[in-house]
């Protein structure tokens, strides 16, 4: 289970505090993305993330290929599901109200530092300046898509394909015969 967490901070944290102009942080239209991200504590070793987000819907699935598990975010119901098709279970908690902030400490805001070219495409490389000056990225297209992500030099996640198109809005249900299991 601590895999299926590996790496959701860059997909799931979305609007920042405060900005040097304008952001656009949540996708405006239906995407396909595959991200690769390092294996902590591994030399080279890379997994694959695929991120789905239905703007119709309002909501955006992770899967992780690894784990066997799927993350369900449902920002219209506020509520998040963790899936496991291999044990038909699912796990639902629901959103603090700040979900999809990326909250900053007192005293930092964000930078534009430029624009990047990512997998094809074009994005805004925001970095993190104020009193922690950690060096923390966040590289955005126009319309709201994450394509990187780092963290001080290390890059926590990286984009690899990404495909505008209208995503099936059966990808963003949980099956019903699926079993609920209450958070611990």
């Amino acid at each position: 289970m601590v895999r299926v967490w590996a790496g959701l901070g860059f997909l799931l944290s979305v609007a920042p505090a405060f900005a040097e102009g304008p952001m656009q942080v949540m996708p405006v239209r239906d995407v396909d993305v595959t991200y690769q991200a390092p294996v902590p504590n591994s030399e080279n070793t890379m997994l694959l993330q695929r991120m789905r987000f239905s703007t119709l819907l309002r909501r955006q699935r992770l899967d992780m290929p690894t784990s066997g598990h799927w993350i369900l975010r449902d920002l219209a119901a506020r509520s998040m599901s963790v899936v496991s098709d291999s044990q038909k279970s699912v796990v639902r908690v629901g959103l603090p109200p700040d979900a999809g902030e990326m909250n900053l400490a007192p005293g930092e805001h964000w930078v534009l530092n430029g624009k990047v070219n990512i997998a094809g495409y074009s994005c805004n490389d925001w970095q993190v300046a104020g009193t922690n000056q950690s060096g923390d990225t966040i590289c955005l297209t126009d319309d709201g898509v994450t394509l990187r992500s780092t963290h001080g030099s290390r890059v926590v996640m990286q984009a690899v394909t990404l495909n505008y198109a209208p995503q099936p809005g059966d990808i963003f249900v949980v099956p019903v015969d699926y079993t609920e299991i209450q958070p611990r």
